[in-house]
């Protein structure tokens, strides 16, 4: 932020403005997020509300040239409502607004005002997207990788917890919330996923990355549904009365051995042909726990851990498969 800063500075005083003050602010607002992999959307997020604000301010002050609350209130309104169309990601463009604003307060010196204010934010813009990519290159193959040892540890971890559920459901609340916690973290780790893509697509250092990518972001996918599964699993047994809990308990050694079989699947180093023959115990052991356990829960427990069994062993998420 400091090197891209001073550079906007030092540029916009050898292109003439003594104190161009827009073109250094535009790489602080850009690069202010911990991911910099936005920086370059957001600064031409930026210029684009630039370019909006000084229209809506112009136009304002053709309307009144001396401003007042009246005026000032619409600008407000008008603004906002086109910071709700011309959105930076999933956040408003209040830089419309500011925009808009300044004219009014550069109600002598609107327009020339207006078109410095353009020129310096594009020029801000411009630099904070080279500094970003050659300064602090992101790596969104990198990022992608460090999330997966979590969510492996995190599923394996919580289903464990969640069949133990059966021999001692006094935890069950503390056990559905971490799962609820684990599943929204797993659902964030998937949505995240669309702008590492993006981030690659437009980098000019790791754009060789892309098959690799790929492959971690159908592991990444398939994880996240194993999650929604999991989750549905430890709803089923923490909502399950006494009765039902105590019907499927001589089973439990059953549903276990299921649990730690298809837990051991999500170790990252595993090879495909171990991968299945854990999946292959996983299911065999379930088979024995439906063969004893015939009441209501026991069929809905079965059937989660079907679900993830399936899924694992076809590695398919939304018909993309998965590298062995």
């Amino acid at each position: 932020m400091a090197v891209a800063a001073s550079v906007a500075w030092w540029i916009g005083t050898l292109a003439g403005e003594p104190a161009p003050v827009f073109a250094a602010i535009v790489p602080l607002v850009a690069i202010r997020k911990q991911d910099p992999f936005g920086a370059f959307g957001v600064s031409a997020g930026r210029i684009l509300g630039v370019f909006a604000g000084v229209l809506i301010g112009l136009a304002a002050l053709q309307i009144s040239p001396d401003g007042g609350v009246p005026i000032a209130i619409a600008t407000i309104c008008v603004s906002l409502a086109a910071a709700l169309v011309l959105r930076i990601g999933d956040e408003l463009n209040v830089q419309i607004t500011v925009s808009a604003l300044i004219m009014l307060f550069l109600a002598d010196t609107a327009q020339s005002a207006g078109i410095d204010r353009v020129w310096e934010t594009a020029m801000g813009a411009i630099i904070a997207a080279v500094v970003v990519t050659f300064m602090w290159p992101p790596n969104p193959v990198a990022a992608v990788r460090a999330r997966l040892p979590r969510m492996r540890g995190q599923l394996g971890a919580d289903l464990t917890a969640t069949v133990d559920l059966v021999a001692n459901p006094r935890e069950a609340d503390e056990v559905l919330e971490r799962v609820r916690a684990n599943q929204l973290l797993a659902r964030d780790d998937a949505l995240a996923l669309p702008g590492a893509e993006r981030a690659l697509r437009w980098n000019v250092l790791h754009r060789g990355d892309r098959a690799t990518l790929e492959k971690l972001t159908e592991q990444v996918l398939l994880l996240a549904r194993l999650h929604r599964h999991l989750r549905s699993l430890a709803r089923s047994i923490a909502d399950a009365t006494a009765e039902a809990i105590d019907d499927v308990r001589p089973a439990h050694g059953d549903l276990e051995r299921a649990a730690r079989e298809l837990a051991a699947t999500f170790a990252p180093k595993l090879a495909a042909g171990d991968a299945q023959t854990k999946l292959d115990h996983a299911a065999a052991a379930l088979d024995d726990f439906a063969a004893r356990g015939q009441s209501r829960l026991a069929i809905v427990i079965e059937i989660d851990m079907r679900r993830m069994i399936t899924d694992l062993r076809a590695g398919r998420v939304a018909g993309e498969a998965l590298p062995a």
